[in-house]
């Protein structure tokens, strides 16, 4: 009787912090995205969705008993797994940052040996489920199947609600500004213009591989006088901001918002517009061309 109580809290205590951690990564899931990229493997950051319903699964399963031996080993593989690749992205990258707990960022504020730490203790917690849990499966009754449907349901909602690709190829992106008035979109929010000068509004990510590609034909525009001035708008992220900054020299204003700020402004980054008499006269889509071919468009 006491072994089962002992199994029963551990399997609680680990659920809560798998559904902790999968919610709070649905709630900004482009971040956790963009952290993967970060870790180098940014051809498969598009699971960033997957992988926090997944948490989400198994936590519910954890803190509602089902299937618990075998939901427990799926548990033990996910956290050795990932605490791999944590390892592997602070000593090949530097990076600290797990983003294990998503949005709830005052839980992601520990260092490496912390996050080690709490990932060996949940395993010795899981572990324990799994020695001392029975093989057969119990009853999924219908109240847990109810409320498993309805959790997981609203986690893949908004994961896919603020999911948000680094980048859209422009081939399948519709201009939304082009020919219209600052003051008639979101950028009036985020800028000031005068009439009299002309711009380049670069909207990015410091850890966007196209957007970096852009910076040696963004700096042209300036040098060359095709606009007056030249803003930056970024994804907030003061890590990646000191890394960018030490690796590209850009004398431009650079203003950092939140996320949702930028992309209810965009649609994939980078976004830019060429403003001219407070009107935006085009809007590039994508990596930016070099000055030379832009002064030379039929658009310019």
């Amino acid at each position: 009787m006491k072994t089962n109580h002992i199994i029963k809290i551990f399997s609680i205590l680990s659920g809560v912090i798998f559904l902790i951690s999968g919610i709070g990564k649905t709630l900004a899931i482009a971040d956790f995205a963009e952290l993967i990229t970060l870790y180098g493997f940014k051809y498969i950051s598009f699971i960033a969705p997957l992988i926090a319903v997944t948490e989400v699964i198994i936590g519910l399963f954890l803190i509602i008993s089902v299937y618990p031996k075998q939901t427990s080993f799926v548990a033990i593989l996910f956290l050795v797994f990932v605490s791999i690749i944590y390892l592997y992205g602070y000593f090949k990258h530097q990076i600290s940052d797990c983003g294990c707990f998503g949005k709830i960022s005052v839980l992601n504020k520990m260092s490496p040996l912390q996050v080690i730490t709490r990932n060996f203790l949940v395993i010795i917690m899981l572990g324990t489920v799994f020695k001392y849990s029975e093989t057969r499966n119990l009853l999924f009754s219908k109240w847990k199947l109810v409320i498993s449907i309805f959790i997981v349901g609203l986690s893949a909602f908004f994961a896919g609600y603020s999911y948000f690709p680094s980048y859209i190829p422009l081939q399948t992106t519709k201009k939304m500004y082009e020919n219209k008035k600052i003051s008639e979109t979101p950028l009036s929010n985020v800028i000031k213009t005068s009439t009299d000068s002309t711009y380049l509004i670069f909207v990015f990510s410091y850890t966007c591989p196209h957007c970096l590609n852009s910076i040696e034909n963004l700096k042209q525009y300036e040098n060359t006088q095709i606009v007056d001035k030249i803003i930056g708008l970024a994804v907030q992220d003061s890590v990646n901001e000191i890394i960018f900054k030490q690796n590209f020299d850009v004398e431009f204003l650079i203003k950092n918002y939140d996320y949702q700020t930028l992309s209810s402004i965009v649609k994939g980054f980078p976004t830019s517009y060429y403003i001219q008499n407070d009107s935006i006269k085009k809007e590039l889509l994508g990596e930016i061309p070099c000055a030379y071919n832009f002064k030379n468009s039929q658009n310019y």
